[in-house]
């Protein structure tokens, strides 16, 4: 992000007041194996899914922006 009139000479950065930048990661809901620690008392969780290859996907999306007043 430098200002291209003036990259030979002195280059300087592009003020990114007016940018917003956004973000995406994907999780998945369940893992392939997973290990439980269980008290003596309980019983073992009970997980289901269709296959290994449709385990559900959950979306995470952030962005950041400077505020505006």
């Amino acid at each position: 992000m430098l200002h291209p009139h003036i990259l030979n000479s002195n280059p300087k950065f592009i003020d990114m007041y007016n940018y917003v930048q956004g973000y995406e990661k994907w999780f998945y809901m369940t893992k392939e194996s997973e290990r439980h620690y269980l008290i003596l008392d309980k019983d073992d969780p009970i997980y289901t899914v269709k296959s290994k290859k449709f385990i559900e996907i959950v979306m995470f999306l952030a962005v950041v922006a400077r505020p505006r007043f």
